[in-house]
């Protein structure tokens, strides 16, 4: 019986072989450039084929950063992909599919990924397929070793996605007002009537974290906290910060106001808000001025504006220094010879008008050579830069934030600079 058995398989097995035999043949009979068209093509018609297109996690350079996007792939190497971004809710660019060592899918440089690449220095334009399932795909896009990975996911979308990617851009949007904007007051504050301090305020975009820092169980302290931004525009901390026994979770922007007002119900009013001063009083003003020399080492953006305007009368201006210790006030300007011509004012000394405050006083403020002085005279921009800024009536503030300092206009907290400072 067991004979009989073998002699009705032995047959099938002749057959399975020969069948095998065959699939391998006809692999191998297929040319390399066969072989690689026929796997672009599979991708290429998988990628169309999708009525929604796909759903897009791009997670940037090894980092928590990542953004949400849409991929629509059409016939003709067109791509419409959507974004949460501003200038880029829709745009249409080229794409490929090409075989290198691996399949890579490319994108040109008018998509919003070069817009990515702007923002993160990163050239993400191609990206080798590391994965794939039967509804998606992960592709990475490789740099040096200093750079790191980053990581496009495409999930095959559904009737929901353009729903989900609203819901992102209103969490991109509540995002961006939490990052401090460059053209506003260097003090962002939250102040509330819980207490009669308030809180520095600053947000890291790259973790999700918000930092308040004040007067915490009597003392100077910070805390850090993650925030989780919510599909409705409202931000909720993660940890709750205490004020005065009362615990602050949940703030809502306010347009109106440029604002976040708190919004739970714990009875604390308040807002994280643009403030004209800082959110409590230091004495600041004798440290500075027990330093004996000082230069700037970066303007804000306002202040910059007013430096562009300056270079249309002197094109090479490069930097401002101020030599405390000295009483003069230079700026630097290349002579023909490559070296730097300095020139400025001489005979100010600064003066302390308040705990925080100090006075540039340019009272007997002489000029040093001859080409700085017509400038003066004849550039709005750079009278403005030393009457209504540097040696303003109104004073400088000073902060000293992470062992950096910081001069801000009273008068406009737009306009400051960061100080190096060497003793």
């Amino acid at each position: 019986m067991k004979k009989q058995i073998f002699i009705y398989i032995l047959p099938v097995l002749m057959m399975l072989n020969a069948c095998i035999d065959n699939q391998v043949d006809d692999l191998f009979n297929e040319s390399p450039e066969a072989r690689t068209n026929a796997e672009i093509s599979s991708l290429k018609n998988d990628l169309i084929a999708s009525e929604y297109g796909w759903l897009a996690e791009y997670h940037y350079n090894d980092s928590t950063m990542h953004t949400t996007l849409i991929f629509d792939f059409k016939e003709n190497n067109r791509v419409i992909i959507k974004s949460v971004f501003e200038e880029y809710l829709e745009k249409e660019c080229n794409f490929n599919i090409k075989y290198a060592q691996q399949l890579d899918l490319t994108f040109d440089s008018y998509s919003v990924l070069a817009y990515l690449m702007d923002q993160t220095h990163y050239a993400d334009f191609r990206w080798e397929l590391e994965e794939s399932g039967e509804d998606d795909y992960i592709f990475i896009s490789r740099a040096d070793k200093s750079e790191g990975i980053s990581y496009l996911t495409l999930k095959k979308a559904d009737e929901t996605t353009d729903a989900h990617l609203e819901e992102q851009r209103v969490i991109h949007a509540v995002r961006q007002k939490l990052v401090h904007n460059k053209e506003k007051s260097f003090f962002r504050n939250l102040r509330t009537d819980a207490s009669q301090y308030g809180f520095r305020f600053t947000f890291n975009q790259f973790s999700d974290e918000a930092t308040f820092y004040g007067v915490i169980d009597g003392a100077l302290g910070s805390v850090t906290t993650k925030v989780i931004i919510n599909g409705n525009g409202t931000v909720t901390l993660v940890e709750p910060l205490d004020i005065n026994g009362s615990l602050v979770r949940q703030f809502a922007y306010n347009e109106d106001d440029d604002a976040f007002i708190i919004s739970d119900s714990d009875g604390v009013n308040g807002a994280i808000f643009y403030d004209n001063q800082p959110f409590v009083t230091l004495a600041t003003a004798d440290v500075f001025l027990g330093f004996n020399f000082s230069y700037i080492s970066k303007n804000s953006y306002n202040v910059e504006k007013l430096i562009a305007n300056v270079k249309t009368d002197i094109p090479t201006l490069l930097t401002t220094q101020f030599y405390n210790g000295f009483g003069i006030l230079l700026i630097a300007d290349p002579a023909p010879d490559g070296t730097n011509r300095w020139d400025g004012f001489k005979g100010i000394t600064y003066e302390k008008i308040g705990h925080n405050l100090v006075y540039l006083n340019a009272t007997n403020k002489a000029f040093y050579k001859t080409w700085f002085e017509p400038v003066y005279n004849s550039n709005a921009s750079l009278k403005a830069l030393f009457d209504d800024f540097y040696c303003s009536t109104d004073g400088l503030f000073v902060e000293i934030m992470d062992g950096n300092v910081y001069l801000i206009s009273k008068a406009d907290p737009s306009l400051y600079f960061e100080l190096t400072n060497v003793n």
